[in-house]
């Protein structure tokens, strides 16, 4: 892990799980899924109802929780194994 990223992922961290999930994850990447997928790639294929939007919502929602939350995981794990090797636990 370079510094520039071991900084920013410790100031990151410290604002918590749910703010990066909610951020990164439904936001950054559910929420623009949701549009793309929804009225650009599949437009012509569906009439846009009520229901169809809202399954859509929902998928992309939980993608994108899901995403954020898997980036959270990968990421954390990185960081710790720097601090590891900074700190001269590492067992590689």
């Amino acid at each position: 892990m370079k510094e520039k990223e071991f900084e920013t992922w410790q100031t990151t961290r410290q604002q918590g799980t749910f703010k990066f999930i909610l951020i990164r994850g439904l936001l950054s990447w559910g929420l623009p899924m949701f549009v793309i997928m929804t009225f650009i790639v599949n437009r012509s294929e569906r009439e846009f109802t009520a229901l169809y939007l809202a399954v859509n919502a929902a998928v992309w929602g939980v993608a994108g929780i899901a995403f954020g939350a898997l980036m959270w995981h990968i990421t954390e794990n990185r960081f710790n194994r720097e601090l590891d090797v900074r700190s001269g636990t590492s067992s590689e």
